[in-house]
């Protein structure tokens, strides 16, 4: 994709992924390990550039690409990443569709306020896809939370991932939460190798360039409507500690469930309180306790009970 020429007729090749139909950004370290040589070469064509060339043709036929903010840095520059919102109060913010559905905008209803409203007559899977500047590096952001309901039908309980961050090499990444339902729930998840069950390389391979994250809007076999609101991308991780990671939270009026990363013999518990001052009220709930064996762990919590006064939970160890 990036050839740099020498004068003397030596080149270095760079192969990234390949840009997909919208914007893809793209950085490329000037080092050896780049560009699959040794020092001794590359200091060779790096004393002396001759040119350097950018790929234009990505495929075969007929085709047309398009190029933008070429920058050369003595250093690589350092990245702000913005936090991303879409609440969807004065309309869909650019999001889109992937797949069979009628896709239109609510001004109330949502949680609360406006939110996306989605239509499908029962012909196949189909998500809600984040608009195009939201595409671009992703290493910097933590988590990932938004809202959903099933507005009409009632859960297929499938086995399909709740949302998927695809990459311009190609590759996904892909996570299953707790199921939708019938009210209002929020999703929230830290984002990092352990939530999709990779390793650091593929990760950061798929998070350098994001290109879009599909949301599961299909739970209902059938014809349905589904809901989305409330969707923040976050420099900040969800709440937890060291030594009790959340992976991912989903909590409605009647279920919360907290599904965390444990230690071995490490014993974890659910504390609740009416007040949100930092170490005012917390106390623990009765059976739910987990004993970590080194795996990944999960704690539900039935809010149905209208004589439950408490709606602020935090997860403990000791």
């Amino acid at each position: 994709m990036v050839c740099l020429a020498g004068m003397d007729g030596t080149e270095l090749w760079w192969t990234g992924p390949v840009p997909q139909e919208s914007w893809t950004p793209y950085s490329l370290p000037l080092t050896p390990e780049a560009f699959s040589t040794n020092s001794v070469v590359f200091n060779q064509v790096m004393a002396y550039v001759k040119e350097l060339r950018i790929y234009g043709e990505v495929g075969s036929g007929t085709d047309r690409a398009a190029l933008d903010t070429f920058g050369l840095y003595l250093n690589r520059p350092s990245t702000v990443w913005p936090e991303q919102a879409s609440t969807f109060d004065a309309g869909m913010e650019e999001w889109h569709k992937f797949a069979g559905v009628t896709l239109g905008w609510e001004s109330s209803g949502g949680n609360p306020g406006g939110f996306l409203k989605g239509y499908n007559d029962g012909s196949g899977v189909w998500h809600y896809v984040s608009p195009e500047i939201w595409n671009g590096d992703w290493t910097g952001y933590k988590s990932l939370r938004f809202d959903h309901v099933i507005l009409a039908g009632n859960n297929g309980e499938w086995n399909e991932p709740t949302f998927y961050i695809l990459g311009a090499n190609n590759e996904t990444l892909e996570w299953k939460g707790p199921e939708a339902s019938n009210e209002w729930v929020r999703f929230a998840a830290n984002l990092g190798p352990e939530l999709f069950g990779v390793d650091q390389a593929a990760y950061d391979a798929v998070m350098e360039h994001v290109v879009e994250v599909r949301i599961r809007g299909e739970y209902v076999s059938g014809s349905e409507s589904e809901g989305l609101d409330n969707v923040f991308l976050s420099t900040s991780p969800l709440p937890g500690s060291p030594s009790a990671p959340v992976l991912f939270v989903a909590v409605g009026e009647t279920q919360l469930s907290i599904a965390f990363q444990t230690e071995l013999n490490v014993v974890y518990g659910l504390e609740a309180t009416t007040n949100l001052v930092e170490g005012v009220g917390w106390v623990d709930i009765p059976g739910k306790t987990v004993l970590g064996d080194g795996g990944e762990a999960t704690i539900e919590m039935d809010l149905s009970d209208p004589d439950l006064p408490v709606r602020h939970f935090r997860l403990r160890a000791n």
